[in-house]
């Protein structure tokens, strides 16, 4: 009997390989061994979240969705994972291919490419438990479709076969990718010089505003996680220097701290400065080491702020800029990890069940290098909290989608997407077609007892509007017969730290800060604050002076990487404040250059300005009247387009064999894209190809160095990274890979 089952084994691999043969007639095989041979049970689309086999983790029926009913982005790679049912053949090592088509104006299909699997290139076929096979990419076989073969309706096919080619079966499958999406940040640069603590004994730090480079790194992370290209549209905004500690602790009332709240005023105005456009995220930027709530021993917790079409954080903090981003595209609220959330989370997140609260409700993939995120112990990205593990959620990616803050492009007029038709329209240079208009713009503070300060007072022309909540209190103004000229409501201007614990402080018993934005028609002879409610009693007022300024004269050049100006009027500096603006077009639009100038000769860095002529402007306010200087013409000195690896990261840790996905990035120094330039990349002084996107096999154990070399017209930049690859965990559980 012995003798019998130890000869069973061995038989079965005998007749496995007996039927598996080359000079078997493949059709021979496929109607008579069929439904015993491996096959495909599956196959999941994923970009950074994805619907399959939904009902077999999760528990409400409202939560489920077809599988691959997530919605793909073009211009961004996907991973398709494989998942193998053994048959009768466990064990068996199988492999295969991916063909990727097209669907063309013809009304038929076209190949673009046929994918080899990724390292190790096979799979041993075995019958494994639904969440093994899931969260372990070791599991299934997986082919990576790159970003510039993204894009339309597509047929993929996979064909399943033995390690000799044997063709088990093939499947076709037809995605979407009809809208492309881009991650549009206009950057806000803030320098430091202050305080290296709120302590009292704190020394003195001196630090110069991050780069345009150094916000596409920060970046790389949520253009991973959000439902967008992989290509981000980065412009600048403008400069402000900072001088309080943003490690200062919180105060009732406050959803950031005093310090943060006061830095998110300064943004504002220059988010103002530039036009205040409702179709990018304002993200101001501060340099590395800057004090925030996370220097150790610091008093405070908030390391980063944020509101609708405006964030905050220091530099290199990628899942700070992610959140941040969350709360500028509209998700005002945190979601809630706990049973009985408080009045400042999102009651409207789902319950995904039977996972914990916050939960993502899908396995979430991280295209870099196909790491697994299950959602037992990944959450939201908009939890608040820096010990959980956060990335792209079902109910994230859905909000997402057609959101005009990211630009929508419907690439299918037989796939509808929904946004609002008035942001479809775009120009040639992919930016939305915007319309400006004059405003006087009033920003504040109402305290708790309902005092009214008002802070800023400009006339200027924007594109959008003022985020936050209305409240009861309108800004008017009037003319010399008391007659109402122009009139808007004061929005509440709704704040949300990161990464701290959130109290319940959702009354603003303590006050809040507001703007108000007024059609500019006249010059008017008083400006009001009113509550409409009750008596309607003028909480605030300021009366027009005589004459408003007149500027006497100003000058702009520029000095080695200095743009010096000098700017004078006839009123007293100390009555006035002065924000300057630049036009790279001959002054048809005008952007954010730097607000809050009090000094007559003030000096800023050129770093963040374009190359070549630009004009330049100054805007003297006097607190009831904006004047405008006319342009100065200034000829910027060229500077070396910025080069930025984005993946793999610096000191990062990827698995020998695995996929290595190299990323570049080269903008002009404004953040402008350089769409002639050539990609090519080094390994370890080998070449190893060209492109701004690409995969290749990850090398061998050990540290490896990786260069970019960028060529383009009349300049050549580099950049190189060193990352560690350590040994292939493959037959292990899940680890850190997965």
């Amino acid at each position: 009997m012995l003798d019998l089952m130890s000869t069973l084994p061995r038989a079965a691999t005998m007749i496995r390989e007996s039927l598996l043969r080359p000079d078997i007639i493949p059709s021979i095989r496929a109607v008579f061994l069929g439904p015993f041979l491996p096959s495909i049970d599956g196959v999941e689309v994923t970009q950074s979240i994805q619907f399959f086999r939904a009902d077999q983790h999760l528990n409400d029926t409202q939560d489920r969705g077809p599988d691959n009913s997530v919605r793909l982005v073009a211009s961004k790679p996907a991973w398709v994972r494989v998942y193998v049912n053994p048959g009768l053949f466990l064990g068996a090592r199988v492999t295969g291919h991916l063909d990727v088509e097209t669907y063309g104006n013809d009304l038929r299909f076209h190949k673009t490419a046929t994918l080899s699997p990724q390292s190790p290139g096979s799979v041993d076929a075995f019958v494994r438990d639904y969440l093994t096979r899931r969260s372990t990419k070791t599991n299934t076989l997986n082919f990576v479709i790159p970003a510039n073969q993204l894009r339309g309706r597509m047929r993929l096919t996979c064909t399943l076969t033995d390690l000799s080619g044997n063709t088990f079966e093939t499947r076709p499958l037809i995605v979407y990718a009809t809208v492309r999406q881009t991650l549009r940040l206009r950057a806000i640069l803030v320098s430091y010089n202050g305080p290296s603590s709120s302590s009292s004994s704190a020394s003195t730090l001196n630090l110069a505003a991050p780069t345009m480079a150094d916000l596409r790194a920060t970046a790389a992370f949520a253009s991973r996680a959000l439902p967008v290209r992989s290509d981000m549209d980065l412009g600048f905004a403008g400069t402000i220097t900072w001088n309080l500690p943003l490690d200062d602790p919180k105060a009732p009332g406050s959803r950031c701290t005093p310090n943060w709240d006061a830095l998110m005023v300064a943004l504002r105005k220059a988010r103002q400065d530039d036009g205040n456009r409702p179709d990018v995220v304002y993200y101001g930027l501060l340099p590395t080491g800057t004090p925030d709530g996370s220097t150790p021993g610091s008093p405070g917790t908030t390391i980063g702020c944020g509101e609708v079409g405006l964030g905050a954080s220091v530099a290199g903090n990628q899942p700070t800029l992610l959140h941040e981003v969350g709360h500028a595209l509209g998700f005002s609220k945190h979601t809630s990890t706990n049973a009985t959330p408080l009045s400042t989370e999102d009651t409207d997140f789902p319950d995904f069940e039977p996972h914990p609260d916050g939960s993502i409700g899908e396995f979430g993939l991280d295209i870099a290098m196909g790491a697994i995120l299950p959602p037992q112990t990944t959450f939201d990205f908009m939890v608040s909290g820096s010990n959980k593990t956060r990335w792209m959620s079902l109910f994230r990616h859905k909000a997402l989608i057609g959101h005009r803050r990211l630009g929508p492009e419907d690439l299918d007029i037989d796939i509808p997407v929904e946004w609002d038709p008035r942001w479809r329209t775009h120009t040639d240079s992919g930016r939305n077609e915007t319309q400006y208009r004059p405003v006087i713009a009033v920003s504040g503070f109402v305290d708790g007892t309902g005092r009214v300060e008002v802070q800023s007072i400009a006339r200027i022309t924007v594109v959008g509007g003022p985020s936050g909540e209305h409240t009861t209190l309108i800004a008017r103004l009037v003319g010399p017969d008391d007659k109402t000229l122009a009139r808007a409501r004061l929005h509440k201007s709704v704040l949300q730290s990161c990464c701290c614990d959130v109290a319940d402080w959702d009354d603003y018993s303590s006050g809040y800060f507001f703007e108000a934005y007024l059609p500019d028609v006249a010059r008017g002879a008083e400006l009001r604050i009113e509550d409409t409610e009750g008596d309607h009693l003028v909480l605030w007022q300021r009366t027009a002076p005589q004459q408003p300024p007149t500027i006497e004269r100003f000058t702009a050049k520029a000095t080695g990487g200095s743009l010096e100006m000098h700017w004078r009027t006839d009123q007293k500096y100390e009555e006035l404040t002065a924000w300057t603006q630049y036009s790279t077009d001959d002054g048809t639009t005008w952007e954010g250059l730097t607000t809050g100038i009090t000094d007559p000769h003030p000096v800023l860095d050129t770093a963040a300005l374009p190359n070549g002529r630009v004009l330049i402007r100054i805007l003297v306010h006097n607190g009831f009247d904006t004047v405008v200087s006319d342009p100065i013409e200034v000829d910027l000195p060229p500077r070396t387009p910025e080069v930025v690896i984005l993946w793999p990261e610096q000191d990062g840790t990827l698995v020998a064999g695995g996929p290595l996905r190299v990323l570049g990035s080269a903008a002009d120094p404004n953040g402008g894209p350089l769409p002639d330039a050539v990609y090519h990349w080094v390994l370890d002084e080998q070449n190893l190809g060209d492109g701004k996107d690409e995969w290749f096999e990850a090398p061998e154990p050990g540290a490896h160095h990786l260069t970019l070399n960028v060529r383009g017209d009349g300049f050549e930049s580099e950049r190189t990274v060193t990352f560690t690859c350590i040994p292939d965990p493959r037959n292990d559980s899940p680890t850190a890979e997965d």
